[in-house]
């Protein structure tokens, strides 16, 4: 690991990760000592529990930049751009019915294109 860092003095690996040890106890050591000054956390049952972080303004800009961005976007008709997906993929045809059988499956395409999002995005 060493040699991989191209270091020009020989480095000691032992005499490196004391260096590093005692980086990582002092930054330790740091964020104990402002936890007693910290509103944002506190201690519940021994477990640390930071607070919810408030919502942020809305910058200026924001408003302006949306409508930017909206003007910039196609348009399109999620369906549509489903079956010629299906269309160009034969992806349908991937699909078996839930009991194994052999169902009725030449409207599957326009069913599975036709089907809302689900909220979340899941």
């Amino acid at each position: 690991m060493l040699l991989s860092l191209e270091q020009e003095q020989e480095l000691e690996p032992a005499g490196h990760l004391a260096e590093l040890a005692s980086a990582l106890e002092g930054a330790h050591a740091r964020v104990l000592d402002g936890l007693g000054s910290n509103t944002a956390v506190r201690f519940v049952g021994g477990r640390l529990r930071p607070e919810k972080p408030g919502a942020l303004a809305e910058p200026p800009l924001m408003k302006e930049l949306r409508t930017l961005v909206d003007g910039m976007l196609l348009r399109l008709d999620f369906p549509e751009l489903l079956l010629e997906v299906f269309d160009r993929t034969g992806l349908p045809a991937d699909f078996t019915h839930l009991s194994g059988a052999d169902a009725t499956m030449e409207d599957f395409p326009t069913s599975l294109a036709r089907r809302p999002p689900c909220p979340g995005g899941t």
